[in-house]
């Protein structure tokens, strides 16, 4: 049996709380888009239809943005999980 070290452990701790902080962070920028969409859409005269497409394309960049960020930072990354 291998045994882990206690760096390792507490690494991949705080890897996971980074990652739900960084979740946290997405969902509630995503509820502020959503609350303010009715008055953006007022001052800006769009209708709903256009504020659900603004808010689909501002999750997809987000997203898209957040996994190209967690590619870069893992040079090592082959492709498998671990």
């Amino acid at each position: 049996m291998r045994k882990i070290s206690h760096v390792k452990i507490h690494r991949k701790w705080a890897a996971l709380a980074l990652l739900a902080a960084t979740q946290f962070v997405l969902i509630l920028d995503l509820t502020i888009i959503s609350v303010a969409s009715p008055s953006m859409g007022l001052d800006l005269g769009l209708s709903q239809q256009e504020l659900s497409w603004m808010t689909t394309a501002y999750a997809l960049a987000l997203g898209l943005l957040r996994q190209r960020a967690a590619r870069r930072r893992d040079p090592h990354h082959d492709g498998r999980a671990s």
